[in-house]
């Protein structure tokens, strides 16, 4: 009786500590694990912005930024530790001229999951697909119309007969391509469109402001000058 008394206190004994170690082993494990909190994106920020990198650690009493990934693949090594602020660690980064997803690594005796946020040249999220496909309609639409109507404009300044109305047509469609270039770099954030759209801005000024009123105040003058020609030779 005393016998099996003694093995059964040994046996609990050994069941209490078996139990402890595995708790304390998984302790262990989620304390490994959870060192950083779970942040996989900061989201996304506008070119040669400055971007303020953060990580959460509740136990920890420093975090270093390792190093920084740019978009074409070269990596900036940082080795810093990061500015504390409650359970929060940031780091100000500025190295943002090229657009594209980042993402850098921490580590505070544990390393954390590489965490990633993208720079566009709006600093809104990338367009999908339909946006992409009605803004080229919309550029295709008013490009052609402009080219066409500068077109037809020239013939009419070379016979000098440009009117009112052929001005503010050419001049409302200079207007329409700033519009566009204007929610283009809102709402699209295409970098080489949005240089494409800045170069045709560029020589529209000329082609559909400048060339439409000089074409304009030429044929006004001449028109009055054949005007009262006319009549000095009709009295």
């Amino acid at each position: 009786m005393l016998k099996n008394t003694k093995y059964k206190k040994v046996f609990n004994n050994n069941y209490n500590m078996l139990n402890k170690s595995i708790i304390l082993f998984f302790i262990l494990i989620l304390l490994s694990v959870n060192v950083f909190a779970v942040q996989e994106t900061l989201g996304t920020f506008k070119t040669n912005e400055e971007v303020r990198l953060l990580q959460t650690c509740s136990i920890c009493d420093y975090v270093t930024l390792d190093s920084v990934k740019l978009p074409n693949s070269t990596i900036i090594f940082i080795d810093e530790n990061m500015t504390k602020s409650g359970n929060t660690f940031y780091y100000d980064f500025d190295v943002t001229n090229l657009n594209g997803d980042y993402s850098y690594n921490t580590w505070s005796g544990n390393s954390s999951s590489p965490v990633s946020f993208t720079i566009t040249t709006n600093g809104n999220a990338p367009a999908d697909g339909i946006t992409i496909v009605v803004y080229t309609i919309i550029f295709i639409l008013i490009f052609g119309f402009g080219v066409i109507y500068f077109l037809k404009s020239l013939t009419h300044v070379l016979d000098l007969n440009m009117d009112l109305i052929d001005t503010a047509i050419m001049m409302v469609t200079y207007l329409g391509m700033w519009m566009f270039y204007y929610f283009s770099s809102e709402y699209l954030g295409n970098a080489f469109i949005n240089n494409i759209l800045e170069i045709i801005i560029d020589i529209g000024w000329i082609t559909h402001i400048f060339f439409p009123l000089i074409g304009f105040a030429l044929s006004f003058i001449m028109t009055n000058l054949k005007f009262k020609k006319k009549q000095a030779v009709t009295y």
